[in-house]
């Protein structure tokens, strides 16, 4: 099991290939399509292909899958790698784009 932590949310791979994650949820970083203040317990990325492994950001969080590069959370700096840097945030999974 992958453990990351971030600024104040962490998040898990389970053995399944599922991420969850909690903690403080302004950006929407622990994934679950919401930006609410806080999750106090674990809830379900989703939807995420199969994951295998992840990484905390300040106030986003990224994930490598099979089916490529996932990231969620703050966008202030291009931080979601989705081609815009508009400040918006994105509470549930965004592909990575021009990966090689």
């Amino acid at each position: 099991m992958q453990v990351a932590v971030g600024n104040a949310h962490a998040c898990v791979v389970t053995s399944t290939g599922d991420i969850q994650c909690w903690g403080e949820n302004y950006f929407g970083q622990v994934g679950d399509g919401t930006a609410m203040m806080l999750s106090s317990g674990p809830v379900l990325v989703s939807p995420l292909p199969k994951a295998l492994d992840v990484s905390a950001g300040q106030d986003h969080t990224c994930a490598r899958t099979v089916a490529g590069a996932f990231c969620w959370g703050d966008n202030t700096y291009g931080e979601l790698a989705n081609g815009s840097t508009d400040g918006r945030t994105e509470s549930s999974p965004v592909h990575v784009l021009n990966l090689p």
